[in-house]
């Protein structure tokens, strides 16, 4: 009886992983967004920033050296109540880069009802000019194909949303750890958007369409959430909008690991707050089909079957390298191939202590408390 209930509950990981695997493919045989040369639409770059003064300047500096026309594009960063001297060094960058406009959002300009990261956003999209709104974080670089990649997406004139790889960046085991686990989180993203059942994205590299933004209200119009990614994705897709999730090296962004594993825990508690907020009934469906493979873990363990133990751990390993080793090859980040096994030990370990973040509802983030989804 045991054997047939460990059975049954490795199916359903198998069913989950092969959703996400197949999504995928879906996803990534659609056709590479392309421009031809001299119809390029308008784009506005929008940077939120909030005491980036280590990396803002390389960020602005790896966008202006994009491929893509200066006069078809406009970058507009927003000094976010910085208290070093973010503000500074971005208003010195404009006699650098002429295309680059800069907004100083403080407590007397953020928007009432929009704090935080979606204050910033809403405040620097009250300001463009694109047809096309593609956003990164300050903390980020890009490649010089990253604008035409997600610009050429929008010949789709139902699309309203497009999503990207985050390449992460480090030499040292945690980073590599990381680096594998966002190629892993970043695979279930793309599976799920090839059948169309979009579950998650990452707001460092995104971009939206203009009219469907407006047309939906923009951040104005939303609850708050502290995964204001997320929530834009899950409005676009219920009112019927198309999105689409890049897979292509081209479209990736560079970002650096978190140095500590404080601040990774940070950062996966917001996450994991703003999902369960924004997902309801999806992410209990995620917890419990993780919760399957555990179970079948546990139980082989508890009633002394290792054959079954040895089938259920592998299982877990292999069925979640499909969603890795693809992805790897794809972005060439073949250097990994060797952190793979370690890096899912360490999440399968992680995820036995991320539900009890939801205990705890105040989100402490870039010098904020966000507080059961208000700032």
């Amino acid at each position: 009886m045991a054997e047939t209930i460990i059975v049954a509950l490795i199916g359903i990981y198998i069913l989950r992983m092969a959703f996400f695997y197949f999504g995928a493919r879906r996803e990534i045989s659609k056709p590479t967004p392309y421009i031809e040369p001299g119809k390029e639409i308008f784009v506005t770059i929008v940077v939120p920033a909030r005491n980036e003064e280590a990396r803002i300047s390389e960020c602005i500096r790896s966008i202006a050296q994009n491929d893509y026309p200066i006069d078809k594009y406009e970058i507009i960063a927003v000094n976010d109540r910085s208290e070093d001297k973010t503000g500074k060094l971005l208003e010195s960058l404009k006699s650098e880069i002429p295309n680059l406009i800069v907004l100083h959002n403080d407590e007397k300009k953020k928007i009432a009802n929009l704090q935080g990261k979606p204050g910033a956003l809403q405040l620097a999209i009250n300001r463009c000019h694109g047809d096309v709104i593609v956003m990164t974080d300050a903390d980020c670089t890009v490649g010089k194909r990253w604008i035409y990649n997600h610009a050429g997406c929008y010949s789709n004139p139902n699309l309203g949303m497009v999503a990207a790889y985050t390449d992460i960046i480090g030499d040292n085991p945690f980073s590599k750890i990381q680096a594998v686990e966002w190629i892993y989180l970043h695979s279930l993203a793309i599976g799920s958007i090839g059948f169309n059942r979009p579950l998650s994205c990452y707001g460092n590299n995104i971009s939206l369409s203009k009219e469907k933004f407006d047309l939906l209200g923009g951040y104005n119009s939303m609850k708050f959430s502290i995964t204001e990614d997320l929530a834009m994705l899950q409005n676009m897709h219920s009112h019927g909008y198309t999105t689409r999730h890049l897979s292509n090296i081209e479209s990736e962004i560079h970002t650096f690991a978190n140095k500590t594993l404080r601040d990774y825990i940070n950062q996966h508690h917001r996450w994991i707050v703003g999902a369960a907020g924004g997902l309801g009934v999806v992410a209990a469906i995620f917890v419990v089909t993780t919760l399957a493979i555990w179970s079948a873990i546990i139980l082989s363990l508890a009633t002394g079957n290792w054959i079954m133990f040895a089938i259920s751990f592998l299982s877990r390993i292999l069925l979640d390298l499909t969603a890795i080793i693809p992805a790897i090859n794809r972005l060439k980040r073949r250097d990994l191939f060797g952190w793979i096994f370690p890096a899912t030990l360490f999440m399968m370990s992680f995820e036995l202590i991320a539900p009890l973040f939801l205990l705890k509802p105040n989100v402490k983030w870039k010098g904020q408390v966000f507080d059961k989804g208000e700032d």
